[in-house]
């Protein structure tokens, strides 16, 4: 790392347009009506969901 070297830091404006891009997903999650997001404990093979959605095409 060299003192003033400006490729080790993003633009401002591509920091500004992926902020813009996270809020949209954040506030999107916080809208009431949302479609329920599974979720799972650590170190297991994941949601039950999963596992559904690969059976469904009769695949295990």
């Amino acid at each position: 790392m060299t003192e003033g070297d400006a490729s080790d830091f993003m633009r401002r404006d591509a920091v500004e347009a992926s902020w813009a891009w996270m809020t949209q997903i954040l506030e999107g999650w916080e809208e009431p009506g949302q479609r329920w997001r599974s979720e799972y404990h650590a170190g297991t093979w994941g949601p039950i969901e999963a596992d559904h959605l690969i059976e469904h095409d009769d695949r295990t």
